[in-house]
């Protein structure tokens, strides 16, 4: 997936604009990202010891985990044109904290709102790079 983003972006966006960052330069950089990780991890799940007999190769815990983020993976880019960029990222990142990780709003909620902020200000205000407005913001 990140590979036919990637493609999809540095063949069809614009990576620049004549004022800055175009609309092929935040795919470009994520999935690029997601890529490499993705291929650092093939190779590590490659590289390690195999599992002892009798124990299963994902644990069932896990395996939740996995379809509970691939889930909201998929969930927050189908409400992002009713919800807008920021709403979805705000509520993608509550669902992982409280849904996934299972850490309470206590301990996650300043690390979300910093989050949020940051990415806000820097590819928003700074660079003024256009998303998608939902009802909010």
């Amino acid at each position: 997936m990140s590979a036919l983003t990637l493609y999809t972006s540095l063949t069809t966006l614009p990576y620049t604009d004549e004022f800055g960052p175009g609309s092929g330069f935040l795919p470009t950089w994520c999935s690029f990202v997601l890529l490499t990780l993705g291929l650092l991890w093939i190779v590590e799940t490659v590289r390690s010891k195999p599992v002892g007999k009798g124990k299963p190769f994902v644990d069932t815990r896990n395996l939740k985990k996995a379809v509970l983020l691939t889930l909201g993976l998929w969930a927050a880019p189908l409400l992002m044109d009713l919800l807008g960029f920021f709403t979805c990222l705000t509520l993608l990142g509550l669902f992982m904290i409280v849904g996934v990780e299972r850490i309470g709003l206590k301990a996650g909620l300043l690390p979300l709102a910093l989050t949020v902020a940051i990415i806000f200000t820097v590819f928003s205000l700074w660079l003024q790079m256009p998303f998608p407005k939902g009802l909010l913001i």
